[in-house]
């Protein structure tokens, strides 16, 4: 019995009469225990007759009552099955405005129906699975739809059976298949909550497997093999995967790396309602972030990475990158997920415009995390996406409270350490509320300091202009990187102005008085006295100051920027908070962070 039947069936044999069941669409592809490829609602039916005697029935709005005990070689069994069911009239229900609540009731005949006629020809009793499909279109919730007396009838209908003890005394069993979020809440109450997960490794390996007997003449690129075509659709349906090997079949087209990875956008997109977005961290593979500043952000979110990779219960769930917008924050979050080796995902803010909607997608965003875990969910400025204060009015009838509800549960969830990481940018921490704030390890990410901009310019150059060669003792260099600092650019600004430079190069490639007029004329977008407030908030609401990079021994040689005379003692690096404080209210009257 394949997993997904196992949890399912487990409920079964601890004496529930009803369950609810969510996740992974019945309608997704496994492979069966004969290694054939079937629907997971097809195992599901064979499983239950063969392990626990359970006639499964379907029922929809589309397919109305579904029978399949067709399948069944012996005909006597097949003809009590049938008399069974139209006995309790389960067969004789008609389409209509009652058709719901009359399968419900027809649910019911057959729990109060004589057992003792249920028997096979080889002597064992048969009882029967109920299946509901897309149960949150037979009973959606109030919020999203209008409850007329006819859907409240059906919901105690629904909501009384589940609780009847004579169901769960009967041996038959009533489950319920669709989004939770969307479904009754009466009805939902009274159900056994069971979560069907999408496929992890193993059960991929096996997929393909009995993939590559079912389609042949399917290939992969030269660069990719099956084992990887498994871990880069893990956590997804498997369906999507099968679609492809079909398409490699028959046109003998190889599958791709970027085919896989386009997929499992689209999954995991489609999965989270398009509240997560995969990221590629493979763009920071090549880049190399350098600075005395960086360092320490570097080493910690290294650690961090390799504890989650570990499946460390002790790393840390919370990351909160703080500084002025341009100093490499983004890249660092992207970093963390390839130590980590898993998947980055962006949060999408989930609020939407109808009553009830932001709830249901806040928790299903979480909970689609969770699925894909081993992962690092990434949100960049957050202090914007997401709602991260109490008692404010937000005139959205409770959409942003609900979110900032939702948020603080999931962060504060300990079961999420080794396997899940959010890492979050701002430059504005200080509207973070107390709640929120201290379930995050805020790091400091502080602008260069002056002798770093020479091997900063450098470094953006390679990454531009891989033709160029320029040295660090070049003077112009020298005095480019002086003028860029002066102006207080961020990389971001430094690499703006030298791909504006590399559009009037002829060569296509920079010299080093190429990047000297990049300096020249670079026309900042920002200004110091934005950036110095963002890094002096950084600084007042760093976790702790092992974090700073001046701490211990590092504070050796270190060249204390102009900003902090006065704020941090250039030999102990103890922070005065008292200045700290008035600096801080002296720049905030005019700096646009």
């Amino acid at each position: 019995m394949i997993k997904q039947v196992e949890e399912i069936v487990k409920a079964y044999d601890s004496g529930y009469g009803a369950a609810f069941l969510s996740g992974r669409s019945l309608y997704d592809l496994v492979r069966d225990e004969d290694s054939r490829i079937r629907p997971l609602y097809e195992v599901l039916r064979r499983s239950l007759f063969r392990e626990r005697s359970l006639s499964l029935v379907t029922y929809s709005f589309a397919n109305g009552v579904t029978r399949f005990e067709s399948w069944i070689s012996n005909q006597q069994d097949r003809t009590m099955i049938e008399r069974s069911l139209e006995t309790s009239g389960l067969l004789g229900v008609t389409t209509g405005e009652n058709e719901v609540i009359d399968v419900v009731r027809s649910v019911g005949n057959l729990v109060r129906s004589d057992l003792s006629e249920l028997k096979l020809s080889d002597g064992r009793p048969v009882r029967f699975a109920i299946l509901l499909e897309f149960a949150h279109h037979l009973l959606p919730r109030d919020e999203h739809s209008v409850s007329t007396e006819h859907q409240k009838a059906l919901a105690e209908c629904v909501f009384v059976l589940s609780q009847s003890l004579l169901l769960r005394d009967c041996g038959h069993f009533l489950m319920f298949h669709g989004d939770a979020g969307r479904l009754n809440d009466l009805v939902l109450s009274g159900l056994k909550k069971v979560h069907i997960k999408q496929p992890g490794l193993e059960e991929k390996l096996e997929f393909v497997d009995a993939l590559e007997n079912l389609y042949p003449d399917a290939k992969f690129d030269p660069d990719l093999d099956k084992r990887s075509a498994a871990s880069m659709t893990v956590h997804t349906p498997n369906r999507s995967l099968e679609q492809l090997y079909r398409s490699s079949d028959r046109t003998g087209s190889a599958i791709g790396k970027g085919e896989l990875i386009e997929q499992k956008e689209r999954d995991v997109e489609d999965m989270s309602e398009h509240t997560l977005l995969p990221l590629d961290a493979s763009r920071v593979s090549r880049n190399k972030l350098v600075g005395r500043n960086i360092e320490v952000p570097i080493e910690i979110l290294t650690q961090i990475g390799e504890r989650l990779a570990s499946g460390d219960s002790s790393s840390p769930q919370n990351v909160l990158l703080v500084g002025a917008p341009g100093f490499g924050k983004t890249d660092l979050a992207l970093l963390v997920a390839r130590r980590a080796r898993c998947p980055a995902y962006q949060m999408i803010s989930p609020k939407g415009g109808i009553v009830g909607e932001t709830e249901r997608k806040a928790r299903m965003q979480q909970e689609a995390l969770s699925e894909l875990a081993p992962a690092i969910a990434f949100c960049d400025e957050i202090t914007e996406s997401f709602p991260m204060g109490r008692n404010k009015l937000n005139g959205d009838s409770g959409a942003s409270a609900a979110i900032t509800a939702q948020l603080l549960t999931s962060l504060s969830d300990e079961s999420r350490s080794g396997k899940t990481l959010l890492v979050a940018t701002t430059n504005f921490p200080q509207v973070l509320g107390m709640a929120m704030r201290s379930r995050f390890v805020v790091i400091p990410i502080l602008s260069p300091l002056e002798d770093d901009y020479t091997d900063i310019l450098v470094e953006l150059v390679k990454r531009i202009s891989p033709n160029s060669e320029l040295s660090l003792d070049d003077p112009p260099v020298i005095e480019a990187a002086s003028k860029f600092y002066q102006k207080g650019a961020s990389p971001r600004d430094v690499r703006r102005a030298l791909s504006d430079t590399l559009l009037f190069t002829p060569s296509g490639s920079l010299k080093a008085e190429d990047t000297l007029e990049a300096a020249e004329m670079l026309k900042m977008s920002s200004d110091r006295e934005s950036m110095e407030y963002s890094e002096l908030q950084a600084i007042k609401y760093c976790s702790t100051r092992r974090f700073l990079p001046w701490h211990g021994h590092r504070i050796d040689n270190y060249r204390f920027p102009a900003h902090l005379s006065g704020i941090v003692d250039r030999n102990s690096g103890e922070i005065d908070h008292v200045a700290l404080e008035t600096r801080l209210r002296e720049l905030g009257s005019f700096a646009n962070v």
